[in-house]
């Protein structure tokens, strides 16, 4: 995605939702892969969703992990990413709140974050993501709304941690109650990140759901 990771961007380009939506559906085509299987995971998960909103024929099926939807007040776990200031132990503080079991985040996974984050001080991509407000009280995130997800006939499987504290589990069980085609399995003792916390679960689930629905 243009501003994070190893992606840079023009420094005059206003980064949201449909200039990542147009990279996505960009990157496909070029790579000439016909309609994909999108997996998403946490914000990866909403722009899949904008993604088969905007282009359906590019898509065959979504997989959504801690996909935000809806309307939900922020979660305290969102508003510390978004207050990050680069620093290895603030980056390890960040990354904790994401699994259930924190011994998965390892020194390695908290140095290479933390230097991936040097690249974009500016967090130009990161503020881009999330919720503005001028307005007294909690902060809402608002994902796609209902009505937007009812037009989504997409078989979707949405995987979600019960003890996720980034995207609490009840937006997933309201996306799963509005995605006409969808199914949802909610993972016990797991947090944000399903496909590091429950990894073999994870790939069976996917393969058996594409395989049935003939992917």
């Amino acid at each position: 995605m243009a501003g994070f990771g190893l992606t840079d961007c023009e420094s005059e380009l206003t980064l949201n939702m449909k200039v990542w939506v147009s990279q996505l559906l960009g990157f496909l085509e070029a790579l000439n892969v016909g309609p994909s299987v999108l997996v998403g995971n946490s914000f990866g998960g909403a722009l899949s969703l904008a993604a088969t909103l905007r282009q359906p024929e590019a898509v065959l099926s979504l997989v959504l992990m801690g996909t935000p939807a809806g309307q939900f007040e922020q979660t305290s776990a969102l508003s510390e990413g978004a207050a990050f200031e680069p620093s290895l132990e603030g980056m390890r503080a960040i990354l904790e709140r994401f699994p259930y079991d924190t011994s998965i985040v390892t020194e390695s996974m908290v140095r290479e974050r933390y230097e991936m984050s040097l690249r974009h001080s500016g967090r130009t991509a990161l503020r881009a993501l999330m919720p503005q407000s001028n307005e007294e009280g909690p902060r809402l995130v608002r994902g796609m709304p209902a009505d937007k997800l009812a037009t989504i006939d997409k078989p979707a499987l949405l995987l979600h941690g019960r003890e996720d504290s980034v995207i609490p589990m009840e937006v997933a069980v309201s996306a799963a109650r509005n995605l006409p085609n969808s199914e949802l399995h909610i993972f016990g003792e797991c947090g944000h990140w399903v496909q590091l916390e429950r990894p073999k679960a994870f790939v069976g689930l996917i393969s058996e759901f594409l395989s049935r629905h003939g992917f």
